[in-house]
């Protein structure tokens, strides 16, 4: 049998326990006045935790251990037994008070483990001193007496083992209970088991998982996160450098962002409420979360979810804007009284518009609402209609355009069931064509719209609002002629017909009333603040209603326009682009929010027609940007992203009921839509195609019908109009610069009739012998010869010419190169197919394709045209794209550039002469041969330091090429010797062209604008070393086609629509013309006439300035 000395130095060989600990007990062991066992001082260990039973066992060499004592050993203990600092296990080793014991160190006291143990222990001492003293101490009597001891021991011990837990069995259910979120009990197991077993192999992970709990208790089960962050705060760094923090890393890296983000919601919910210290609190607690988080110790990168993180940031990040917001509110406020209380209405607004747009979410703010309440009171007060008439103008305004020939093409013709007209306004110009046939009734020049008006039928008459003019004109149905003119203060909304007045409303923040039938401004409701939707009128009450530009929504009576009330909405400055719409006994105002959300909001309406109660918000997903459609009560509403949604309103005297019956969302790919129309319960949708769709109110969405022709690709442009049969819209083709005005049968879903308007020229005017007439090409690449019967009728609604099989190709040219005898050459860089037209002795028209890509525009050569490629080959051509002679090949170096500068023609000494530039440094002359066999190089020039951008230009014997460091070289003929350079100031953006009469010098061009100076109006004389003769700013646009030179001046057109003659001497202007309308050319002669082409592709006839 071991004794305690033995048995401690075989634990200290196995290394089983700490030295520290073995030390103190060898004191102890060695200070009795005994020989303890080996069993004694196992027992110790065990119940210390800092052995295993089994671990025990092996040491004593005993399956069963050494469970009982020597039979000295009882009288060693009764010999030691007063000894008050004996480690508690061995001195009680025999009594059942063993489970009182203090196992956290050897000092401690048994009688300090319960107020029973010392009496029980007194009594064993007792018992044992009077044993020793008794008279019937014989060996066979201490031999019986022993074997009872025994016996008693065996039976305490079992008793202890049986009811005493191991360390492994308190971890285990500690970690049980952690596991089933019962943490309570796994912190209480825990605590125990970091008490009682600190030499325990799972002593570091029970300490870290004892804060975890203690966390997760305060965050899960408490559900108070400011609590757990204290928490969290106090337990990690005392765990921090456990050697099992490392399982506490994934916990605390789900833990923390909990914590932070549930206090940045309570920080957010603060904060909406107004409780300003309450969210600063929270929200500096989650910013604590954060930085604990940051921290790798705690929580590495590897851990971090970023995007959860950046969420939390921006919500904290809301919190403090709204902080700053509520304290700019207040500051707001105090802006909106003072100026109300002062009169200043327009200044309260202009507050109002200010803050929100600073702060958009506080739109709504009950407490800014209230005080919008105030000036809304006052503004309906001062809101009066004051008397002011101003006749307006008869007729058509002074024109220096005597004719005017309108050019479309009827691409489709049809007839469909639809009365009257469809108006359509495309880029500055109105078009009336007959609803039923597409055929051209009149065009009219209305300006580039400044606002999107459209036009309103009144009558007999169409109202358009003319931006170029600003003007409100009431154009005759029939005839297209203006019946009146009223002058506009500003730019204005769409009209409205109200009875026999006209309203409509201003950027300027008036509410303009004109009389229908002579158009004469009775006078004018003047708000305090912009009007930027066109008003609403309520069909039963009469009632108008008029959106500010932020916040209010006014009702006027329609006979008086007295303001009658003054409805606070609170929206955004120029959030609301529609009209308010009014169904049955309610009305709806769409607000956008930002720029990917719309809110619908339905207002009750009082007896009286007044806004009262807010019924109803609805989520939009995208802006809304075209006008809803009312459809009995149904409203229809469409958005930039593709929703498009079906709001049911219904109504009774007690109440107001309102349904989305049925919706689209907006796709992955969704585009936004145009326009929409409701027709017998078929909706159509306009947007990258033409939709029909039935509502399916059973499962709340909209089926789509498939069409004949739905047009894909081409953008919808304007609203769809139901007329009759027909379903009329616009669109801008995918594949032309045209807009095709067009009818589909609502029925078939098959279009009826087209008529293609709005194609910009592609040339000047040209006058033909033969076939007579005067010759437009328009840049889809139609050609149209007009001749008496089309200037007599004042349209030409069919191209004399066009491309075959048009789809098949890109339809948009640019260049145009005219072979004389109205033979031409159409065709656009960067394709190998180009157009060839003929009108004599029969309109023609031919795609040819050549033998690679054209790299720029061509240039027509004696009999020919030049045709320079990307593959550096300059080729010289026939209209049938025959070679005339052997094409020109520049020598390159292996990987030098080309790209060519559209080259310059003409004729010199009666030989064919061209000079071009490889967009790089080289310039090159060209001449056809003597035999015309070949096109051959007459001289070349390398530009050092300079490189030639164009254009090219031959002036007489000179050449000018434009070069990219805003000059000009100017060579002695094709030769091409050293050049003169003549300083510009800046790139060349229009010429230069040679001007004058007869052998003159002069070339005419324009610059670019620069960031000291505009454009300029710049005139060289190329004799000699070349200069510039004279600088003009150009005021009125930027210069169109080539001048024409007369006599001692120079007629020159500009996109603005004026034409002005200058002095070729001195560059004043001797004469300006307006036309009224953008134009699409220069001007060309016709006798007495000038023939220009407007923006439109339309020939004009006027007289010479």
């Amino acid at each position: 049998m071991l004794t305690a000395e033995e048995f401690i130095e075989a634990v200290a060989l196995r290394q089983l326990v700490p030295e520290s600990l073995l030390s103190r007990l060898r004191q102890k062991v060695r200070g009795s006045s005994g020989v303890l066992s080996g069993a004694a001082a196992a027992r110790f260990l065990v119940e210390a935790g800092a052995l295993t039973q089994e671990q025990a066992d092996e040491v004593l060499n005993s399956p069963f251990g050494e469970a009982l004592l020597a039979p000295d050993d009882e009288e060693l203990f009764s010999v030691v037994a007063d000894e008050d600092d004996l480690p508690a296990a061995l001195s009680d080793e025999v009594a059942p008070e063993v489970e009182y014991l203090d196992s956290e160190g050897l000092d401690a006291d048994a009688s300090a483990a319960s107020e029973d143990a010392p009496a029980a222990r007194s009594t064993r001492r007792r018992h044992l001193k009077k044993a020793k003293a008794n008279e019937f101490d014989s060996p066979l009597f201490l031999l019986g007496g022993g074997g009872l001891a025994l016996l008693l021991l065996v039976g305490g011990a079992l008793v202890f083992l049986i009811g005493k837990e191991s360390g492994d069995e308190v971890f285990r259910t500690a970690q049980e209970s952690y596991e089933t979120a019962s943490y309570q009990q796994a912190i209480a197991r825990f605590e125990k088991f970091v008490a009682d077993y600190p030499t325990h192999a799972e002593h570091s992970a029970a300490r870290v998982r004892l804060s975890v709990a203690r966390i997760r208790q305060a965050l899960d089960t408490a559900r108070d996160p400011a609590l757990a962050l204290e928490i969290a705060a106090t337990e990690t760094p005392l765990i921090e450098d456990e050697e099992a923090f490392s399982e506490a890393r994934g916990e605390l890296a789900a833990l923390l962002p909990q914590i932070a983000q549930l206090l940045a919601e309570k920080a957010d919910a603060a904060s909406r409420s107004g409780d300003s210290a309450s969210a600063a609190t929270a929200a500096k607690g989650a910013e604590q979360a954060l930085a604990m988080i940051a921290n790798t110790k705690y929580v590495p990168k590897s851990l971090r979810e970023e995007s959860e993180l950046s969420a939390i940031r921006a919500l904290l990040t809301r919190v403090e804007l709204r902080a700053e917001a509520l304290e700019a509110l207040s500051k707001v406020i105090e802006r909106i009284e003072s100026a109300s209380g002062g009169g200043e209405i327009r200044d309260a607004f202009a507050a109002h518009a200010e803050f929100v747009r600073a702060y958009p979410q506080l739109a709504s703010e009950p407490k800014l609402i209230a005080a919008l309440g105030v000036v809304a009171e006052a503004e309906r007060v001062a809101a009066k209609f004051t008397a002011e008439p101003i006749p307006a103008e008869t007729g058509a305004a002074a024109s220096s355009v005597s004719r005017t020939i309108a050019v479309v093409d009827r691409t489709l013709a049809g007839e469909i069931d639809a009365p009257g007209l469809m108006v359509s306004v495309h880029n500055g110009f109105a078009y009336a064509v007959e609803a039923g046939t597409g055929s051209l009734r009149w065009r009219r020049p209305i300006g580039v719209e400044v606002t999107p008006s459209q036009p309103i039928a009144s009558g007999d008459a169409w109202l358009l609002v003319d931006d170029r003019r600003r003007e409100l004109v009431a154009v005759d149905a029939q005839t297209g002629e203006d019946r009146w003119r009223a002058p506009l203060p500003g730019p204005g909304s769409t009209p409205l017909i109200a009875g026999k007045r006209v309203l409509m409303t201003t950027e300027a923040g008036s509410l303009l009333a004109f009389e229908a039938a002579s158009g004469q401004r009775e006078g004018a409701v003047v708000f305090a603040q912009p009007l930027r939707t066109p008003p609403s009128r309520d069909p039963v009450t009469g009632r108008l209603y008029v959106l500010g530009e932020s916040a209010s929504l006014y009702t006027l009576d329609a006979d008086s326009l007295d303001c009658l009330a003054v409805t606070v909405t609170g929206h955004a400055a120029a959030s609301i682009a529609v009209p308010p719409a009014v169904i049955e006994r309610t009305l709806s105002l769409i607000e956008n929010i930002g720029y990917q959300t719309a809110e619908l909001r339905v207002y009750r309406l009082g007896d009286g027609g007044l806004p009262g109660e807010l019924l109803a918000q609805e989520r939009l997903e995208g802006a809304v940007t075209a006008p809803p459609v009312v459809a009995g009560r149904r409203l229809v509403v469409a958005t930039d992203r593709g929703e498009v949604s079906i709001f049911e309103i219904t109504s009774n005297a007690d109440n107001v009921q309102v349904n989305r019956v049925a919706k689209r969302s907006p796709g992955r790919d969704a585009t936004a839509t145009q326009s929409i129309a409701y027709a017998e319960g078929a909706l159509w949708i306009a947007e990258e195609r033409l939709q029909k769709s039935l509502a399916s109110l059973a499962e709340n969405r909209l089926v789509v019908e498939r069409l004949p022709e739905d047009f894909s690709g081409d953008r919808f442009v304007g609203p769809l109009v139901v007329n009759g049969k027909a379903l009329l819209h616009a669109r801008r083709l995918k594949d032309r610069d045209a807009v095709a005005l067009a009818a589909t049968d609502m029925t078939t879903g098959k279009p009826v009739w087209q008529t293609e308007v709005a194609a910009p020229p592609l040339m000047t005017p040209q006058t033909l012998a033969r076939p007579a007439g005067v010759m437009t090409v328009s840049k889809s690449g139609a050609v149209y010869l007009i001749d008496r019967d089309a200037i007599s009728a004042g349209v030409i609604d069919r191209a004399t010419a066009t491309a075959p099989a048009r789809r098949g190709l890109s339809e948009r040219y640019t260049q145009l190169t005219s072979l004389g005898g109205g033979r031409l050459v159409i065709s656009n860089p960067q394709q190998d197919l180009y157009l060839a037209v003929a009108l004599s002795p029969r309109p023609q028209a031919a795609t040819i394709r050549l033998p690679e890509t054209l790299a720029t525009a061509p240039t027509a050569l004696g009999q020919g045209w030049l045709a320079p490629l990307e593959i550096g080959q300059v080729l010289y051509l026939d209209q049938a794209g025959r070679n005339l002679a052997t094409p020109f090949q520049p020598t390159l170096r292996p990987g030098q550039p080309i790209a060519w500068v559209a080259p310059a023609a003409g004729t010199v000494d009666g030989t064919a002469v061209a000079v071009i530039a490889d967009g790089v440094e080289m310039v090159y002359g060209l001449r056809v041969s003597a035999d015309g066999a070949a096109l051959e190089l007459a001289g070349s020039h390398r530009l050092e330091g300079a490189q030639p951008t164009g254009p090219i230009t031959l002036v007489g014997r000179r050449v000018l090429v434009g070069l990219s460091a805003g000059r000009m070289a100017l060579y002695e003929e094709p030769a091409l010797g050293e050049p003169h350079f003549i300083e510009i100031g800046a790139p060349t953006v229009w010429g230069p062209f040679a001007v004058g009469e007869n052998d003159s010098t002069l070339a005419l061009l324009a610059t670019a604008p620069q960031q000291d100076r505009a454009s300029e109006l710049v005139l060289l004389d190329t004799a000699g070393e070349g200069r510039v003769v004279w600088r003009q700013t150009l005021s009125d646009g930027m210069p169109l086609g080539e001048p024409l030179t007369e006599g001692p001046g120079v007629l020159v057109a500009t996109d603005r629509g004026v034409l002005r003659r200058y002095s070729l001497n001195e560059g004043e202007t001797l004469a300006r013309v307006d036309l009224g309308q953008t134009l699409g050319s220069g001007p060309s002669r016709s006798g007495s006439r000038l023939l220009i082409c407007a923006a439109d592709g339309a020939l004009l006839v006027v007289s010479s300035p």
